[in-house]
């Protein structure tokens, strides 16, 4: 490897932010294995996901630290002008520049037709799932104006995409064609300790469900909400997570008011993930029917906890149900969704456990096998497969 190559990652949301969720964990633990082997720089909004104020603390403009000491420019209000951004690349040096959403306008279109044209950087571009047709079923409109942007400019040819599994592979190719350039590098999963963090009691008929995600269409928490009802027992649910949609979070609260008391709902909002450790602990089983993932950190930190998960099949886990660690159903198959439910009030103290130990051994053995960090060095060194 080449100590000395730059990096320079573009990104809506970045640390100490935490309410995008998913993309900022994926961007931190990048940058903080890179940044053993390569100069990393990293441009960001100043203000969190759905924040009306700036990071307290922060020079807006100008170089920060990062907890693992990346330098960090964070840009007012989230908007980055072409005069910065060259002045940075003119100061800097990149040998790549990395773009990290399919649909920022601010931090991945326009410094894409920005830089296009400049000679000797790589440019790699990573749709985070984006291009999955569950997350292009909302804002249809809207993201197809934006891939024809994309095509009628030609940015698909200027770009090395970099996708998170074999699924992803499919649909960027499925959208700009089978001659763009694609390197495969899992994101890198959070640390997971050593031993189970907490060993759980588990009794028939009752459950405590945690669902940590933004609260929007795409992750589908209308469809959990309503299932509730159709199942027996005593049910906990405990939801965290910003509210991405303000109309579609209000939709979900209406429809949780007329729940009978064995079912208890607690809206704690998003957290950071020192606070999270509260839900992972005290729950029995993560629930996400989401519409399309391409990783899901939360589902692999659920794991990491050792909860059984409970999700749809529009993520790269699947087949889970064999090996015990949990349930992957068609988004469609309520009836199927409404029996995966019930089973896990059902299970008791004999059987929990098994189910418990099986997440939390899978995700250690993904961490310790997945070879993310080695195929993310290569993709980021020379991007060789």
């Amino acid at each position: 490897m080449t100590a000395g190559k730059k990096i320079l990652f573009l990104v809506d949301w970045y640390l100490p932010g935490y309410m995008a969720g998913g993309p900022i964990r994926s961007v931190a633990n990048l940058a903080r294995i890179l940044n053993d082997r390569f100069q990393v720089r990293i441009i960001t909004g100043d203000r969190d996901f759905t924040g009306s104020k700036p990071y307290p603390g922060i020079h807006t403009g100008d170089w920060n630290a990062d907890p693992n000491g990346i330098p960090v420019m964070y840009i007012s209000a989230g908007r980055l002008n072409k005069k910065k951004l060259l002045e940075v690349i003119g100061e800097f040096q990149p040998d790549l520049i990395h773009l990290n959403s399919m649909f920022s306008r601010s931090f991945s279109l326009k410094p894409l037709l920005w830089i296009r044209r400049m000679p000797g950087i790589r440019i790699v571009l990573a749709p985070r799932g984006m291009l999955h047709p569950g997350a292009l079923s909302l804002k249809k409109f809207r993201k197809k104006i934006f891939l024809n942007v994309f095509r009628w400019f030609g940015l698909h040819s200027k770009v090395e995409f970099h996708a998170t599994d074999e699924e992803e592979i499919k649909q960027i190719r499925m959208t700009f064609g089978e001659n763009v350039v694609v390197h495969l590098a899992p994101n890198i999963p959070v640390a997971v300790p050593h031993e189970l963090p907490v060993r759980r009691q588990k009794s028939a008929g009752e459950a405590t469900f945690c669902f940590v995600s933004r609260i929007s269409p795409k992750k589908n928490l209308d469809f959990l909400l309503g299932i509730l009802p159709e199942l027996t027992g005593n049910i906990t649910l405990e939801i965290a997570g910003t509210e991405e949609d303000s109309e579609y979070a209000s939709k979900c609260r209406k429809i949780s008011e007329s729940y009978e008391k064995r079912i208890t709902i607690n809206w704690h909002g998003p957290l950071e993930p020192e606070r999270l450790k509260a839900i992972w602990e005290g729950s029995h089983f993560f629930v996400l029917p989401t519409r399309g993932e391409n990783f899901g950190h939360s589902i692999f930190e659920g794991m990491a906890a050792g909860l059984p998960v409970l999700l749809s099949d529009a993520t790269p886990w699947r087949n889970l149900y064999s090996r015990r660690i949990g349930w992957d159903i068609p988004v469609r198959d309520r009836a199927q969704f409404v029996g995966a439910m019930q089973e896990a009030i059902n299970m008791d103290q004999a059987i929990y456990p098994e189910w418990e130990s099986a997440a939390f051994s899978f995700a250690k053995d993904f961490a310790a096998q997945s070879g993310a960090v080695e195929k993310n060095l290569i993709l980021f060194d020379n991007g060789n497969h």
